[in-house]
Order: structure tokens, then C-alpha cells, then sequence
């Protein structure tokens, strides 16, 4: 069965009405005059003539007659279908790659452009979430000696934010350094910059993966002793956790784990994985807490729309298939034989 798209699925028999099918592409029927004519023996034709024409029948019957419809007709047809349905078509008739590729990657980008909008609307009440945060609460809460796990999930997760922001902020003294005795250029330190961030996020991700989940003892003790000491500093939790945006795809995946979103090995493969952060639970045992709960979800969410809109502008597969149907297309077209 084709999935067809409600708010199309009246299009669809128009569309088909104005390609000239039901099915596939309709031949005028000979009549018996004809038929008898064809099947007459031919009149032998020169070799080279009778080449030519043996080319152009087996080009023709190369091509079914249901990929011969016109562009425009098909683009209509095509257009009813959901993604998967056009997935199917294309694996199904080659002809149709260029249309299907097309209409794929222009609905992947407007989708992703629909959710980066929709989250853009919530920036001020991230702003607002981080900016009310209530820093004698967050004195309070650092003198607990074993908060309970919501908790500790919150500041696991932060942890990987303030530590980018760590880095962010000893490459940027070092460069003023440099720049005040004249030393190396920016271009070593930008390469400098993105191996220490690559290595410190491999360690990152090692790490979790070999603790597993907040269960473990002395992953929480761990986890908690580095949050005190990060609650006493005033630069949290602003300019603290704002500094270290924006994210790469790398720690935004761990990121992700840290928030109970994906499992230690990454996306769907496996591996421990922790509970969903939930900022009301957070908030239950901290206001403070729950409202820097509150941001980061908000924030997560932000990062990855903007980081998908990118991969959607940059999706080369649409594009490259469209090439490769358009000389397919062109390779198989039957050559005309001259007379």
C-alpha cells in the first residue's frame, strides 16, 4: 500500500486525469488492417538500418511506459505521497529519482525550518528560567551531602557545559596572550582549539560509557563533589553555562546521554541509559534546581533544531541522487535513427 498525504490525497486523481492514466500510459489500439499488415513479413532492410532499429526497440523496452510520464504530471502525483511512500517510488523506477529526490530534501528542510522557528519562540522563557534562578537556594542545595538523584542527573549533565566553558575561556586568555607578544597565528590556535575540545569529549564519552548509570556509588560522590565547588564560583550559573554555546553534533550527544535521551553507545545503539530528565522532578527537591532543569531541556532542544536546519541545507543526497537520474535518464533515452 502508498501512503498518501490527507491534505493531498484529493490532488490525486486529478493529477492522474491530467498525466493521461489510469495505471499506465494508454496506446491507441490498431485496427484489423493494420494488424494484418504487421503481420506480414517485412521486406528485408539494409544490416546497418535494421542495427539501428533493433537499438531504439530495446532503449524503448528499457523503459517501462509508467516512467515515461511528464515531469509535471508526475511532480503532481508525487506530491500526494508521505517520505516513506517517496522513498518507495524511487527505489522502485530510477526515472522518478529526480522528482522524488527533490521533493525529499525540500520537505526535510522545511521541516526542519518549522521546528527551529517553534523553538525559537521559547528563547525568552530560557532566558527568563536561567535569569530566576535563586542563588541562596543554590547555597543551600551545595551543602547537602547526598541529594537525591534528579539531582545529581541535573549537575552530571551541566557538568559537560561549564567544563566546555572552562576550556572556552583559558584558550581565549591565551590568545591574548599570545596576541600581546606577537605570537601564533590564529588559524594554530582555532586547529589547537578543536583538538583539545575533540579529545576532552572522547574522554567525556569514554567515561560514560565505562560508569554506565548514576547507580554507582562513587560516579555520584564524583559527580557531586565537582558540583559543590561549581556552585561556590560566581560565574555560575551565568555566564557560566551561556558560555559554552554553541554545541558541536559531539557534545550534543553527550549531552543527550547525560539527560537520559539516548544510551551510552549513542542514538539506538546499546548500552545503559539513564531516566529522562524530567525538570519537575528537579524541581521538586530544588526551585533553583528545577529552573536550571527547565532552561537546559530548553536549551537542548534549541541546539538540536539549529544543528538539524544546518544538516538539512547541507543534505547532499537529494542533490547527488538528482544528478545521477539525470544521467541515467539521459544514457537510456532510445537514439533516433537517421534516415
Amino acid at each position: 500500500m502508498v501512503a498518501v498525504r490527507s491534505g493531498d490525497a484529493a490532488a490525486l486523481p486529478a493529477a492522474l486525469a491530467q498525466a493521461g492514466v489510469a495505471g499506465e500510459v494508454q496506446r491507441p489500439v490498431p485496427d484489423m488492417a493494420t494488424a494484418a499488415d504487421a503481420s506480414m513479413p517485412a521486406p528485408q532492410a539494409p544490416r546497418a538500418e535494421a542495427a539501428g532499429a533493433d537499438d531504439t526497440r530495446l532503449a524503448s523496452e528499457a523503459i517501462p511506459d509508467w516512467a515515461l510520464l511528464p515531469r509535471d504530471p508526475l511532480d503532481l502525483v508525487l506530491r500526494c505521497l508521505d517520505s516513506r511512500s517517496l522513498l518507495a517510488a524511487l527505489q522502485a523506477c530510477s526515472a522518478w529519482g529526480g522528482v522524488a529526490a527533490r521533493l525529499l530534501g525540500r520537505r526535510r528542510r522545511e521541516a526542519a525550518l518549522a521546528s527551529w522557528a517553534s523553538v525559537l519562540q521559547q528563547t525568552p522563557r530560557l532566558s527568563r528560567a536561567l535569569a530566576q534562578v535563586d542563588l541562596a537556594d543554590l547555597t543551600q542545595l551545595a551543602r547537602q551531602e547526598s541529594p537525591p538523584r534528579p539531582i545529581v542527573q541535573l549537575f552530571h549533565a551541566l557538568e559537560l557545559l561549564w567544563t566546555r566553558y572552562d576550556r572556552k575561556r583559558d584558550r581565549e586568555q591565551e590568545a591574548a596572550l599570545q596576541r600581546r607578544r606577537g605570537g601564533a597565528p590564529a588559524a594554530a590556535a582555532q586547529a589547537r582549539a578543536k583538538d583539545d575540545n575533540e579529545e576532552a569529549e572522547e574522554k567525556a564519552r569514554a567515561v560514560d560509557q565505562r560508569l554506565g548509570d548514576l547507580e554507582d556509588p562513587a560516579l555520584r560522590r564524583d559527580v557531586w563533589a565537582k558540583a559543590q565547588r561549581r556552585m561556590q564560583i560566581p560565574d555560575f550559573p551565568d555566564p557560566c553555562l551561556i558560555g559554552a554555546l554553541p554545541l558541536s553534533p559531539a557534545a550534543l550527544a553527550l549531552l543527550r546521554r547525560r539527560m537520559g535521551l539516548t544510551a551510552a553507545g549513542g542514538g539506538w545503539e546499546p548500552g545503559p541509559r539513564l531516566p529522562p530528565l524530567v525538570p519537575g522532578e528537579v524541581a521538586a527537591h530544588s526551585p533553583a534546581a528545577g529552573r536550571l532543569a527547565e532552561w537546559l531541556v530548553g536549551t537542548e532542544e534549541l541546539v538540536r533544531a539549529g544543528q538539524e536546519k544546518d544538516a538539512a541545507d547541507a543534505w547532499a543526497w537529494p542533490k547527488q541522487l538528482l544528478k545521477l537520474c539525470t544521467r541515467k535518464a539521459r544514457g537510456s533515452r532510445p537514439h533516433r535513427s537517421r534516415r
